[in-house]
């Protein structure tokens, strides 16, 4: 099941990431311990779709959009993996909590959660390529900053995005954080709003965290 807050996907786009796939099918091979030969007789097949729904059937994909995160609808214990790439950087705080939420909640037990987070001030080119300049400002500044109708930003840090889901109960597996040394350098400067009081300076200083927790 793939979903999105809106129908982004396109045929185009599918093919794309198809064609992507097919380059990588040594690695794919070894993750997943399936032959390259019939991973990319699934992939041939795949690339004779001729739209998108088509293409979507062939590749076993339930696509979903929009989908409210926070109550998908889905079935109690109906998935052994949630998964999310460069998608929590753009949610709400209260969505990201009751995401966390629902997704134990459909998760089977001993199920996987596993997030790409980028943790990095949306609008760095436009302040001289500083990563972490958005966490100086105050709530209030930053919600008239951040207001605009293509997407929501969040400033969240990394050690926040983990405690979400281990108050909920989720051990933390593996997480690899990018600690950008330039940041860490620029918080002697920089003033930071007391909404991030008691952070690490390497917290603060991450633009970027993988993580993987199980239920």
């Amino acid at each position: 099941v793939a979903s999105d807050y809106l129908p982004h996907l396109t045929f185009q786009v599918a093919q794309d990431y198809l064609q992507a796939i097919s380059e990588e099918l040594d690695v794919i091979s070894k993750a997943s311990g399936r032959s390259v030969s019939i991973l990319k007789s699934e992939v041939d097949e795949i690339s004779r779709a001729q739209t998108l729904p088509e293409m979507l059937e062939r590749a076993r994909i339930d696509y979903r959009a929009p989908l409210d995160l926070a109550a998908t609808g889905f079935d109690d214990d109906s998935f052994d993996l949630v998964y999310s790439y460069a998608v929590k950087a753009h949610l709400p705080d209260v969505t990201l909590r009751d995401g966390a939420s629902e997704a134990k909640r459909v998760l089977k037990s001993g199920g996987i959660v596993a997030h790409s987070i980028g943790l990095q001030d949306p609008y760095n080119k436009l302040n001289g390529g500083h990563l972490i300049d958005f966490l100086q400002y105050s709530e209030s500044v930053w919600g008239f900053l951040n207001h605009n109708s293509v997407q929501h930003n969040n400033r969240v840090r990394a050690s926040q995005h983990l405690s979400i889901y281990t108050d909920l109960g989720a051990t933390v597996l593996k997480t690899h954080v990018n600690v950008d040394q330039a940041s860490r350098e620029r918080l002697r400067v920089l003033k930071i709003d007391r909404r991030f009081d008691g952070l690490s300076d390497e917290d603060l200083a991450t633009v970027s965290l993988a993580m993987v927790a199980q239920f």
